[in-house]
């Protein structure tokens, strides 16, 4: 659904409610909750990590997958969790990219993961749910959940490779 889309040059702003998709370039996707909604704190966290973890994250996930990808975070599931935005920089951008690097470290590794055309994540509200990772249709979608192990890295590997 694209209602009320507006295009400005290269970006594209969405507003639905209280969730706007603010598509910064071509292949980098932030998903931005409605700010008057969040806490002041909230929002200082949320913007230090769109302005910096989010594109250094993102260059690094290219750089390791060897190929584009776009990268993208449901900040509206963080809204009122501020603390689980260190788990989303430390563990899920930097497990993800250490990943695509371990598939991608020869060409057929490579070849593979050019069909994951997106990367998003999202955060559960429940804490009694095991963190999960997809893929399906090229996008990986990992769902981070409040205080639990995020997905070990050896299963992400078996995951993503036995979708590709």
């Amino acid at each position: 659904m694209r209602t009320g889309c507006q295009s400005r040059g290269h970006r594209l702003v969405t507003t639905c409610a209280a969730l706007a998709i603010v598509s910064i370039s071509s292949s980098l996707v932030v998903f931005s909750a409605n700010a008057a909604g969040m806490p002041l704190f909230d929002r200082k966290i949320v913007e230090q990590v769109k302005s910096e973890s989010i594109p250094k994250a993102h260059a690094a996930m290219v750089a390791k997958k060897g190929s584009p990808v776009e990268l993208g975070v449901d900040w509206k599931s963080f809204e009122g969790h501020a603390s689980d935005l260190e788990k989303l920089e430390n563990e899920a951008f930097i497990d993800v990219t250490r990943v695509f690097g371990l598939i991608a470290k020869d060409k057929a590794g490579k070849d593979a993961l050019k069909q994951i055309k997106k990367v998003a994540i999202h955060r559960t509200a429940g804490s009694g749910e095991k963190a999960q990772l997809t893929v399906k249709g090229g996008a990986l979608d990992y769902t981070l959940t409040p205080g639990r192990q995020t997905v070990m890295e050896s299963d992400m590997k078996a995951i993503i490779e036995s979708a590709l």
